[in-house]
């Protein structure tokens, strides 16, 4: 019985990983935004250009974020 939770519990944590790291990556051709982490695609509506090197955002939301202190999102890395 031990043994049968115990497999059940790893093939669980073994799907999770994988999920966790096929979001992580993003669809090709996307980029992350520097405020909440999120893949997006290049949306001109939703970008900003800081010293000369575009960021994208998931809403206008984040952009405002970024725009207001952008030296708190690019430390980040």
């Amino acid at each position: 019985m031990k043994r049968s939770i115990r497999m059940v519990l790893t093939t669980l944590a073994i799907l999770a990983m994988g999920t966790l790291l096929v979001l992580a990556q993003g669809k090709k051709g996307q980029v992350q935004d520097p405020v909440c982490g999120l893949w997006v695609d290049k949306n001109s509506e939703l970008s900003f250009v800081h010293k000369g090197e575009t960021y994208y955002f998931c809403s206008n939301r984040d952009k405002d974020f970024f725009k207001a202190n952008p030296s708190k999102y690019l430390t980040k890395k």
